[in-house]
């Protein structure tokens, strides 16, 4: 029998190991359930190894050299491939995409889209998430993953109040700026603290205008507030925006000394579906809709706030999935959710020994953090796959592993000493004077006349001999008597590994755990010996990233490692059966059309997993 729908759920940076541990220690049923009627291993990420690349070789079969997106986009339009939905549209059969990564706007009339999975700044956010707090409480993540401060508040008497509220300590107020970003008008509302009995503050309202009588909200400590309606006004435009949120009282001390109050992301009512009418179907028939937790809650290890955040996104997502499929009867469904990366970015230096500031004393403790996500996700795992029958075919699968962040490769500044690269006043690449143009996230460009109009090297042999330089530069980078980077080959010699010219005159990847700083380091004002250093948030594109997902596919550490995972389950797949090999994850998409009686995508070329199938 052949399928005919699907089910496939993304779950960002699961690891097969992890889940079997969990599994053994009954946290994982819906999973188990899975794996006991399906077949499942690991599967080697395309390169480079992080998310846009490899949710897009999923969903097209291809390798990033044939699908183009090589970079931090999550528009479908610049995908080169033709996706898994689209073809399954020239079949008849209907797909929603609810945040499936670069899934956004819709390839054809058949798909319904729901965001673009980015995971900050996705399409239909208007703020991200802050809090606001007595004192500032601040956390420099850098390259890839941004800041995390809060906004500091300050507390005085109450003063021209309509209607104050009634106190058994003196009403205080503070002004609480809801917009923070630039682009948008300022708002200002209140924050008027006091106290329903005599054992000191224990209740806030939320106002627009200094009025208690006609709160906001009105909040205990550890409470959240229903959604809230905001019209936000573009400074620019001056077109108002309307959008939702929440508050929950994280934190509110009896005598005012400790307050925190966090505030979700803005996600607008509009603009986030395509096509866009969707919205206010989904707005009316499924609620408000926030698109991912916040990482500002772990970053500073409010955990009881994350999980709960994560759990409403994930309940939103399996409602809209049951709705769409009530009213418009999908064939498809792709959805994706991205907790799991982010509580490893935060947390993984606490379950790691080799991961600097690992505290063994704490190792149960971050490992009981990834436990209960690992948990909450099997939960959402089980209800979605409520929505299948026996005809369905259920795929779980992930874009890449995770390894520590050990230490940091000051590559740029290796190059520059070796005469290789020449930056101008600004710290930007000299395309005058330097003989390297730029850098791919596994890759090196040479300034060449025939790739850039104003390049400097127009000799075949030339090139030759400098793409040899630099191999033998980046092979001869030693941290003591640790070789750093593992591989560096000519692009021409890189189609093994699905990256070609497009990607760079050279590709490297560094030992696993090392990360590679491609701007200059004026100041290394860490521990640094032979351009090796300790990580800092300045320094990387994963910043203060606790782990990273940079290299070859198959790296791995004592803990770690790049390998992502997949699970199949339904007609005519075999039960129970553990790859004894990694597939590759351009697999997917071929073998799901296969099993659904498709043509595969048009540019797609992984193979069948012939090994998972009955027959």
């Amino acid at each position: 029998m052949k399928a005919s729908k699907l089910i496939l759920i993304g779950i960002d940076s699961f690891i097969l190991d992890f889940v079997e541990t969990f599994i053994s220690k009954e946290l994982m049923p819906n999973i188990k359930n899975l794996m006991s009627t399906g077949s499942y291993g690991y599967a080697l990420p395309s390169m480079p190894t992080f998310t846009p690349p490899n949710w897009t070789t999923i969903a097209t079969g291809a390798d990033p050299s044939i699908h183009g997106i090589t970079g931090w986009t999550f528009d479908s339009r610049k995908c080169k491939a033709e996706h898994l939905w689209t073809a399954a549209a020239r079949a008849g059969k209907k797909s929603v995409l609810i945040r499936y990564p670069c899934g956004w706007p819709s390839t054809h009339k058949n798909v319904l889209a729901i965001g673009n999975g980015s995971p900050h700044h996705s399409i239909g956010v208007l703020e991200e998430a802050v809090a606001y707090t007595l004192n500032r409480i601040y956390r420099y993540s850098g390259g890839l993953h941004g800041t995390f401060e809060s906004i500091p508040v300050s507390f005085k008497p109450a003063q021209g109040w309509k209607d104050l509220v009634k106190s058994n300590m003196p009403p205080m107020e503070s002004e609480l700026n809801i917009i923070t970003e630039e682009k948008f008008k300022p708002i200002k509302w209140w924050i008027l603290a006091y106290a329903s009995s005599n054992k000191g503050y224990d209740r806030i309202l939320v106002t627009a205008s200094k009025d208690s009588l006609n709160p906001v909200c009105c909040l205990r400590r550890g409470g959240w507030s229903d959604f809230i309606k905001i019209k936000v006004t573009l400074k620019t435009e001056g077109r108002p925006l309307e959008g939702t949120f929440k508050f929950k009282l994280v934190e509110l001390d009896k005598d005012l000394n400790g307050f925190s109050l966090f505030r979700t992301q803005i996600h607008s009512l509009s603009d986030f579906t395509d096509p866009p009418q969707i919205c206010k179907e989904l707005i009316r028939n499924v609620g408000p809709y926030l698109d991912n937790p916040s990482r500002f809650c772990l970053a500073h290890g409010w955990y009881k706030t994350y999980f709960e955040e994560l759990k409403e996104h994930l309940d939103w997502l399996v409602r809209a999935a049951r709705y769409l499929k009530e009213m418009y009867s999908w064939d498809l469904l792709f959805t994706q959710c991205q907790s799991p990366d982010y509580v490893k970015h935060e947390c993984w230096a606490g379950i790691d020994p080799s991961a600097p500031g690992y505290d063994p004393e704490k190792e149960s403790e971050y490992w009981d953090i990834i436990s209960k996500d690992y948990e909450i996700i099997d939960e959402f795992i089980g209800r979605l796959s409520q929505l299948a029958d026996e005809e369905t075919l259920m795929v779980v699968v992930s874009d890449h592993g995770h390894l520590p962040r050990i230490k940091v490769v000051f590559l740029a500044n290796i190059l520059q000493d070796e005469g290789l690269i020449s930056y101008d006043d600004k710290g930007n690449i000299d395309p005058s004077s330097s003989l390297i143009r730029g850098f791919s996230h596994d890759g090196i460009f040479l300034n060449t006349k025939w790739r850039y109009e104003n390049g400097i090297i127009n000799s075949r042999k030339d090139y030759i001999e400098l793409v040899n330089q630099i191999i033998d530069v980046l092979l001869s980078i030693k941290d003591r008597d640790k070789h750093v980077i593992y591989l560096a080959i000519k692009s021409s010699e890189a189609s093994p590994l699905g990256l070609d010219e497009t990607s760079g005159d050279i590709i490297f990847c560094p030992r696993p755990g090392y990360s590679i700083v491609t701007k200059p380091a004026d100041k290394l004002r860490m521990s640094v010996k032979d351009y090796i250093g300790l990580p800092d948030p300045e320094y990387g594109m994963w910043g203060g990233a606790e782990s990273i997902h940079e290299g070859l596919p198959s790296a791995k550490t004592s803990v770690g490692t790049n390998m992502a995972m997949f699970l199949m389950a339904g007609p005519n797949i075999k039960e129970g059966y553990r790859c004894e090999r990694p597939v590759w994850l351009r697999d997917i998409a071929p073998t799901i059309s296969y099993l659904m009686g498709m043509r595969r995508p048009k540019n797609a070329n992984g193979r069948i997993i012939n090994e998972i199938i009955k027959n």
